[in-house]
């Protein structure tokens, strides 16, 4: 520091009181690099008292009394002019560099909260987005396989014929990955056709007895195809999974994603924009999804 350079040769005479029980003597003080040094007339140090700790407790014509810390009977009492304006000076800057690294910190801890606040708020998007844009469509099935599986296995998938699997070609057409549609008709376990990840249609065999069953299917299907052609049902996969979720699959603490299937239904899917594609069914194709469970 400047000023302590600039009285670092400034002696002056003072009186030290150590304590109640010590009578008051005389010493010669001066400074260090970041104390006053207390000495006898023969300079030999006996105290030394830090900068950030003086306070001044008094001050008259006569003399200005300093004090350290909460010590308050501990005192030098000083005459010199000179000696007491440059304690003060050196005083004050010290506080005001104090105050300027407690702005800082505070400044350093500000940014520190901003940090772990777009952590928890934003990292999390950046991972999800990450996964989406990594993930080949004909890959989504990993990451809810066992899930599908614990779901598919008491619902009694219905054995497609000859005619539904050159219908799901036909449908597959539409995509440039071979075979990415893959229809599946069960008797039990969902009232409503799903549409999950991985090109699987998850279809109630009671759904298409229902009165509007042909034009329900169609409609469905063309919401199907404008859904999986723009990856609509794999982007709401993945934003609907927990950070912890992520992590926990990432690290292997968990074979699969979260997958609630009323998330799922084919209506949700269903915007006022939806394919052109023209998805003639014949009605040899309709009678055959109509009574695939009685194959």
């Amino acid at each position: 520091m400047t000023a302590i350079k600039k009285f670092s040769r400034l002696e002056a005479k003072a009186v030290w009181k150590e304590n109640d029980d010590i009578p008051p003597r005389s010493v010669i003080i001066s400074f260090g690099k970041s104390s006053i040094i207390i000495s006898n007339e023969n300079a030999f140090p006996l105290d030394h008292w830090s900068f950030n700790t003086i306070v001044m407790i008094s001050k008259s014509k006569e003399n200005t009394i300093f004090s350290q810390g909460s010590n308050r009977s501990e005192k030098l009492i000083i005459e010199d002019i000179e000696m007491i304006n440059a304690i003060i000076l050196i005083c004050n800057l010290k506080t005001q560099t104090n105050w300027s690294t407690l702005k800082f910190k505070k400044f350093f801890k500000l940014l520190f909260f901003c940090f772990l606040l777009f952590i928890f708020l934003y990292f999390p998007n950046f991972v999800r987005e990450i996964i989406f844009e990594a993930t080949d469509p004909k890959n989504e099935i990993i990451f809810y396989d066992n899930t599908l599986n614990e779901f598919l296995y008491p619902s009694k998938i219905c054995n497609k014929n000859v005619s539904i699997n050159n219908f799901e070609k036909k449908l597959n057409q539409f995509f440039i990955i071979d075979n990415f549609i893959e229809i599946i008709v069960v008797k039990y376990g969902v009232d409503k056709p799903l549409l999950l990840p991985d090109g699987k249609i998850i279809i109630p065999f009671s759904w298409l007895q229902t009165e509007r069953a042909y034009h329900n299917f169609k409609k469905m299907l063309q919401v199907a195809i404008h859904a999986y052609e723009e990856r609509y049902i794999f982007k709401n996969f993945i934003n609907n999974q927990s950070f912890k979720t992520i992590l926990s699959f990432v690290f292997k603490l968990n074979s699969s994603f979260d997958l609630n299937f009323s998330d799922y239904y084919w209506n949700n899917f269903i915007e006022k924009k939806l394919t052109d594609k023209n998805l003639f069914i014949t009605d040899h194709e309709w009678i055959n999804f109509k009574n695939i469970c009685y194959n």
